[in-house]
């Protein structure tokens, strides 16, 4: 059995430019060695599992940068509002199992499971990404995520053609925050801590063309929203500068929301001898409200490098607040797969 081709560092370094298509059709390749070219004849499942297990791609899981194996770092700032997230994820071993009429398509599947952990640097009376409508982003949170993978490809007479995949899952974030404010009249300093939460499910389309995917998703948040800084006195103001702060004057509100959203995702050979580029637009609307959000990253895929890291910059738009949010990160890695 002829060995599996060796991955140029450009398909190391994770642009998944073929994504999981390439590594099938690399896969069902060094398979196809063996056959006879007049009379193609489908190698036994023994055979296949003597090839090896198809390699999962190095490649987040999500847009909160799980991925797919091992562990993962990213660092954003959008309107000078960091936050820090670390990631890890497994996939289980990759089924893909012949079949058809002819016994000449291939079905591949896998399930990957993910877990990361986000929080705001510094200040925690803002949402780190008003341009997506978390309304969670506010505080640290945790998401824990399961998705499966399924795609096919047919064995023809020029080798194997690979169909579009189809990738379904779900996602849950839970999270406490602590809510400071002062008590009007008194100007005692209070806290309530509060428990969010959100449920989230997705489906992703990847094109036969292996550099694109197109998804939509819908996610419940449960959340809460710290009042609006206002003038809070003591009831008797004798000196204002003593007597007077600036600060929320209650406790937070309740704040739902029900998010649906569309996010393409697309990578693109420029001819560059450095980098390629990638983009990632996503448009989310809360049915609650009516808020509408937009957002555009732009990744630098470096062609040569062994770095893991991935810099890039974004820009967004919330009606929420009528306001342009601007952003930079590094992250992981840049990948088509959720």
């Amino acid at each position: 059995m002829a060995a599996h081709p060796r991955r140029s560092k450009k398909q190391e370094f994770g642009d998944n430019r073929g994504g999981v298509h390439d590594m099938i059709v690399a896969f069902l390749a060094t398979l196809a060695t063996s056959q006879v070219a007049a009379t193609p004849v489908l190698p036994t499942m023994t055979e296949r599992k003597q090839a090896g297990p198809v390699e999962p791609i190095p490649a987040p899981a999500g847009r909160q940068d799980a991925s797919d194996k091992g562990l993962g770092l990213a660092l954003e700032v959008n309107n000078d509002k960091p936050a820090l997230s670390v990631s890890i994820a497994r996939q289980l071993r990759p089924s893909l199992k012949a079949g058809g009429a002819d016994g000449l398509t291939s079905f591949f599947r896998q399930t990957s499971f993910s877990a990361s952990a986000t929080s705001p640097i510094g200040g925690k009376d803002d949402l780190v990404n008003p341009q997506t409508l978390n309304k969670l982003s506010v505080g640290p949170t945790v998401t824990m995520g399961v998705s499966q993978f399924r795609t096919s490809s047919r064995d023809e007479a020029n080798g194997p053609k690979p169909a579009i995949g189809l990738q379904f899952g779900g996602e849950a974030t839970f999270g406490f925050n602590r809510f400071d404010y002062r008590e009007n009249g008194s100007l005692t300093k209070l806290s309530s801590d509060k428990f969010q939460y959100s449920v989230a499910v997705f489906a992703s389309i990847y094109p036969a063309d292996a550099r694109s995917m197109v998804s939509v998703g819908m996610e419940y948040q449960h959340g809460f929203e710290a009042q609006d800084e206002e003038i809070v006195c003591k009831s008797q103001v004798v000196q204002a500068k003593d007597d007077c702060v600036k600060s929320p004057p209650g406790p937070p509100t309740e704040d739902e929301g029900l998010l649906l959203s569309f996010e393409l995702r697309r990578t693109f050979g420029l001819g560059w001898s450095f980098a390629d580029l990638a983009i990632s637009p996503k448009a989310t609307v809360d049915s609650l409200d009516g808020d509408v959000g937009l957002e555009l990253p732009i990744y630098l895929l470096p062609l040569e490098s062994k770095s893991p890291v991935l810099p890039g910059i974004k820009i967004g738009y919330t009606t929420e607040k009528d306001d342009v949010v601007f952003g930079v990160f590094l992250k992981a890695a840049f990948g088509l797969k959720r």
